[in-house]
């Protein structure tokens, strides 16, 4: 039973998602490593996660009992470059810390390259 759950939400053809790749490798690298899952949700295919997920590339991260660990962008500023990660630095600090923080860590704004989801 893994630790908790990555998931890269995308909507297929975006710039911006090309851009994260390299991040959203590395992210799955570390989860591999720290006994975390991870997957690639298409929105298109999961319809029910436009009203949460405004525009893609989007990560989700949930803990071992289905919890809210991260919701957000990769990273912040131009391109979503790996070096800025929002994701790595909250989701690293929330599964190698002794306690763990009450709250879901939600980033509902952020500047870099983002693809607005199209509403089916």
């Amino acid at each position: 039973n893994k630790s908790g759950q990555i998931y890269h939400v995308t909507q297929g053809d975006c710039f911006c998602e090309r851009l994260s790749e390299s991040h959203r490798n590395s992210l799955n690298a570390w989860a591999n490593n720290n006994d975390l899952g991870h997957q690639q949700l298409d929105i298109l295919k999961h319809p029910e996660l436009e009203k949460f997920v405004p525009s893609t590339p989007a990560v989700i991260v949930t803990n071992q009992q289905g919890d809210l660990v991260y919701y957000g962008p990769y990273s912040s500023g131009f391109g979503c470059l790996e070096s800025s990660g929002l994701v790595d630095e909250k989701v690293d600090a929330y599964f190698n810390q002794a306690i763990k923080p009450e709250k879901a860590y939600i980033q509902t704004e952020a500047e870099g390259c983002y693809c607005e989801v199209v509403k089916q």
